[in-house]
């Protein structure tokens, strides 16, 4: 570097301060000429004391500095942006920079960069910096945020006797600046050295991903202003090469990106944990898009009788920034980027990169950006008119600052996004976001607007295809039973309207008419047949898992995938709150017309959703998630190339996992529960079903065509099967039915909601404190009481007679506790037992299931039975010290004999399993 700094001449100060060139004496000291790599070639160096003053023809690094384009900013786009500003003594925000003192360099610097009028965050942040306050401040992207904290930053130094940080092995910075990204922190140092350009303090930026060793050198050679992602400045520090002792300002910019990414932890120790001035004694400034409640507790913590200041609405965008939403099936995105790149004017596109890309980009050399979501924060290129999102993210915020690279510095730009199906979780704040922002009905949704006659109803459809069902259907088909109600509501309406036009006085008539409407109601609902049950249940406007899902929860995130490369529409998983705590959510989805249908298969997973349900399950499993599944499907699919595919595999291998699992699981069937593709997510500890849903193991048409070969019997097959929720709840089979809103959730889905909300909770904080033990045997014995039945012929058809005449036979017992007919039965029975054991002891530590016996000691039928599994775990080992000690043989059972009935309790093999697996 020496000899580089020789040959091309380089002019510094030396220690009088006198003015000489690069071949002077001393050049061969360390530093001594030296310039930072960004300012090679460029007429200028510090000089060899690290005074921080400039050679005095440093016009050449000037240009580099000042030339780029991102320089004018149409002020005029903000002037009716809302401000406010909250706090005690709030200093008054300023028209100009010439209005307050920041000192002639940095004054000189703001005139460079064609700075004429401060934006809004800037007129206020600006004073409220300068008189020492902290600050914590939420404003639109693209609004001037760097140089609200940056400008008062630099002046404060300027104006204290400001002494430059001395070289040497460790940094003493005077100020610190914290970002998210390296991209973010690249930009911010880019700005401050404009800013910082002849007055003396010297930026320094450290990010990751980068070498360290150049970022080390760099910080030797003084560094009074610093830049830094929190990871690698955690990294620095712990290396003894930056103190932080010296730190007067502190600024965090983008906090809520920091805290979604994960650096709390490491923010808190940079902030409280090391050598950092505390509260009070350093000034710090923190920016953020939006204000949750984990930035409200930073501040807390963080700031010291702040300023709160508001910049138009928080988190979210700008009106200048014109948004487009395409409806865009999956698989035609590719084709309509293409056409739509294609047929734009001038100007970058952003699709949301290595550095160089993005400088080709910056520069215009190249026109368009494939990005992922590292730009989605605090990438400033100037020019930047498209900004088109291939995929939405989950989040709107994310959304809001995708679109933010474009429309920044007050010009306008350009958003498009690609919604499709899968977009169902973003619609509503979608759509609330368009309409705060004033968007006007886009000229590509003409059908949109020709269906609706009036401009703005495109929200309306937007909110009507994706959202959830937010309101009462207007368009609900009419089931055969429903039409002497819906004929009296078209009464009560002519007759309403009549009045209105006639100015005449019916109220009371029509509040006998609301009334008779809601009794008839009321009946009908009553006293439906189970074939008028199961229409309900199928009925189209029947609120969908979705729909139920993204009403009753806080911010839903579908999550996607088998790890094999497939995905089901028909099957639906995400994770979501309800009462501060996270819970899987798993269930069928149903289309609400033909085409939504075709692609989730009318509710009927494929095998590989059925694997997509269990890899989320073992996820929720492995992380302590409890698991809430919503049945809706006819069965699962019974398609040829689904059983090539191994649909009884995936099902059954989901019903064995199960019952392993040591999380609670809750289902609830809200439509119609059909077969093993309804049990393949509904193993559960506690099964509810909705008033008018409907559980059965074969579809009623299925069981008519097969029992009387016509579909016409489906009827009789509906009250045989047994199939509604009252029947259900009568059988064990099903906990509790979830009561519907008068008329069913179909005409008033919003009524639905909180009924099936609150029931789940209330179901799922049973098994709060409850081991992971009992919570598996709780589910196992759920279904253990399912279908047990007695197995005798019957002569003639009386049951009763038949039962008594069983009890009066003396019978046999097997060694179980088993009853049978016959002493011959019940050896039978026991030889079957004993093979069933000997076949599952051969498959120890060869396969990972073992089948459970076919017969089981009574005990697992009575009261007590988790006191039951406990005592075995604690026999279990009890036993297996005893076999490690040479005590005891190697029995494979654990016999009891004081079983009150004088039965040997024999542990079986499925009790085993249970307690060893929560053991392990």
């Amino acid at each position: 570097r020496i000899q580089i700094n020789l040959n091309f001449g380089m002019t510094s100060w030396d220690q009088q301060g006198n003015y000489s060139n690069g071949s002077g004496a001393g050049q061969g000291s360390r530093g001594s000429g030296y310039v930072p790599p960004h300012m090679r070639g460029a007429g200028g160096a510090r000089c060899p004391v690290d005074t921080g003053l400039p050679a005095p023809e440093a016009l050449d690094m000037r240009s580099y500095l000042f030339a780029g384009e991102n320089t004018g900013i149409n002020f005029d786009a903000y002037e009716d942006i809302p401000v406010e500003a909250t706090g005690s003594n709030v200093p008054e925000p300023i028209s100009t920079f010439q209005d307050i003192d920041m000192g002639k360099e940095l004054m000189e610097n703001v005139r460079r960069c064609k700075y004429t009028k401060p934006t809004p965050v800037q007129r206020y942040s600006i004073p409220i910096g300068m008189a020492g306050r902290d600050l914590m401040a939420c404003a639109q992207t693209g609004s001037g945020k760097t140089a609200a904290f940056c400008f008062p930053i630099i002046a404060h130094a300027l104006h204290g006797g400001f002494q430059p940080g001395a070289r040497g092995r460790k940094a003493f910075p005077l100020a610190l600046v914290l970002s998210p990204t390296r991209e973010l922190s690249s930009q911010i140092y880019d700005e401050a050295r404009k800013f910082c350009y002849q007055t003396g303090v010297r930026p320094v930026v450290v990010y990751g991903g980068a070498p360290q060793v150049q970022q080390l050198r760099e910080l030797e050679r003084g560094c009074d202003f610093l830049v830094a992602t929190p990871g690698r400045l955690i990294d620095i520090m712990d290396r003894g090469r930056v103190s932080l002792a010296k730190i007067r300002y502190l600024a965090l910019d983008e906090a809520d990106r920091m805290l979604d990414m994960g650096f709390e932890p490491q923010i808190r120790r940079i902030v409280q944990g090391e050598d950092m001035p505390p509260v009070g004694r350093r000034q710090t400034l923190l920016f953020s898009a939006t204000f949750p409640k984990e930035i409200q507790r930073l501040a807390a913590d963080f700031l010291h009788d702040y300023v709160f200041l508001a910049v138009g609405r928080v988190g979210s965008s700008t009106e200048l920034i014109v948004q487009h939403i395409e409806f865009v099936p999956g698989h035609e995105k590719r084709q309509m980027v293409l056409d739509l790149v294609q047929s734009l004017a001038e100007g970058l596109t952003l699709v949301r990169s290595a550095r160089p890309r993005c400088a080709s980009f910056r520069s215009g050399r190249t026109p368009v950006l494939v990005a992922t979501d590292v730009a989605a924060r605090g990438l400033d290129i100037p020019h930047v008119t498209h900004v088109i999102n291939f995929d939405l993210p989950a989040d709107v915020d994310d959304y809001v600052h995708r679109i933010g690279r474009t429309g920044r510095a007050g010009k306008k730009g350009l958003a498009t996004a690609f919604f499709s199906d899968k977009d169902a979780g973003m619609a509503g704040k979608l759509v609330e976001l368009l309409q705060e922002t004033n968007q006007e009905d886009p000229p590509d949704l003409p059908k949109a607007r020709d269906a609706s006659g009036k401009q703005g109803d495109w929200f309306q459809m937007l909110l009507a295809r994706f959202n959830p069902i937010s309101e009462k259907a207007s368009n609900t088909a009419v089931l055969d039973f429903e039409k002497p109600l819906v004929e009296l509501d078209h009464k009560i309406r002519e007759v309403r309207k009549v009045a209105e036009q006639n100015g005449v006085d019916v109220s009371s008539q029509i509040k006998e008419l609301e009334a008779r409407a809601r009794q008839l109601r009321k009946e009908t609902y009553a006293k439906l047949t189970p074939i008028q049950r199961l229409q309900v249940a199928r009925h189209p406007n029947r609120p969908t898992f979705l729909d139920i899902a993204l009403n009753i929860t806080d911010k839903f995130v579908e999550l996607h995938g088998d790890r094999m490369g497939l995905d089901d529409p028909a099957l639906v998983c995400g994770i979501a709150s309800m009462d501060e705590t996270s819970f899987m959510f798993i269930g069928h989805q149903k289309g609400r017309n033909t085409k939504e249908n075709i692609y989730r298969n009318f509710g009927m997973p494929q095998p590989n959703g059925y694997r997509k349900a269990l890899r989320f399950m073992r996820m929720a499993d492995k992380f302590g998630f409890p698991i809430i599944t919503f049945v809706d499907t006819p069965g699962a699919y019974a398609g040829l190339k689904a059983e090539e595919l191994g649909q009884g595999e995936a099902i059954a291998m989901n019903l064995r996992e199960m019952f392993n699992f040591r999380v609670p699981i809750i289902s609830i069937v809200i439509g119609e529960g059909g077969s093993g593709g309804a049990l393949a997510i509904g193993c559960a500890n506690r099964m509810l079903i909705m008033e008018n849903a409907v559980y059965y193991v074969a579809s009623p048409e299925a069981c008519a065509a097969i029992l009387w070969k016509s579909r016409d019997k489906a009827g009789v097959a509906t009250e045989a099967l047994k199939i509604t929720p009252r029947d259900l709840v009568g059988l064990g089979v099903m906990d509790e039915i979830v009561p519907e809103p008068l008329g069913a959730a179909h005409t008033d889905p919003m009524g639905a909601f909180p009924a099936v909300r609150e029931a789940v909770l209330r179901h799922y904080r049973d098994y709060v404190g409850r081991s992971a033990t009992e919570i598996m045997a709780d589910r196992y014995m759920k279904f253990r009481h399912i279908g047990v039945y007695e197995e005798f012929l019957v002569a003639g058809g009386d049951v009763e007679a038949a039962r008594a005449q069983r009890e009066e036979a003396p019978g046999a017992y097997t060694k179980a506790g088993t009853w049978a007919p016959t002493e011959a039965d019940a050896r039978y029975i026991e030889k079957c037992a004993d093979a069933d054991e000997k076949w599952e002891q051969s498959l120890i530590g060869k396969e990972q299931w073992l089948n459970p016996p076919k017969v089981d000691h009574p005990g697992w039928l009575k009261p007590g039975w988790t006191e039951f599994v406990l005592a075995l775990e604690e026999a279990l080992e009890e036993e297996e010290a005893e076999a490690e000690e040479g005590e005891a043989g190697e029995g494979a059972g654990f016999e009891d004999d004081s079983d009150e009935e004088g039965h040997d309790a024999t542990l079986s093999n499925g009790a085993r399993n249970l307690a060893e697996a929560d053991a392990a």
